[in-house]
């Protein structure tokens, strides 16, 4: 029996986390990637290869096999720790999306 009504089912809520999920990965993917390189072309060709103390321009930071020295707070922005915080939110942002997904799989019963 066939009907003429159309159905509309709305997703499950897992679906639409996984989602937002991979919409929110993609969204930090873009935004860093643009950041990062914006932030190290400034870097590589507006700050001095060699330290200035007086300036504070003391901590190292290599660009494209140049080192060029930055402030405390540049370092902080364009440096290792920026770069293990984007890792650690990336990596986190990617285990929720593969845990979502799996939630979202229907479960098989076991057969003995």
């Amino acid at each position: 029996m066939l009907s003429t009504e159309k159905s509309f089912r709305r997703p499950s809520k897992s679906v639409d986390k996984v989602r937002i999920v991979r919409i929110c990965v993609g969204s930090l993917w873009v935004t860093t990637f643009t950041w990062l390189t914006s932030a190290w072309s400034y870097l590589g060709w507006h700050r001095p290869t060699q330290p200035l103390v007086k300036l504070g321009m003391v901590y190292p930071l290599e660009y494209r096999s140049i080192t060029v020295y930055v402030t405390k707070v540049e370092y902080m922005l364009a440096g290792p720790p920026m770069q293990y915080a984007v890792a650690a939110i990336g990596v986190t942002f990617m285990a929720l999306a593969i845990l979502l997904g799996r939630s979202e799989r229907p479960h098989k019963p076991a057969t003995h």
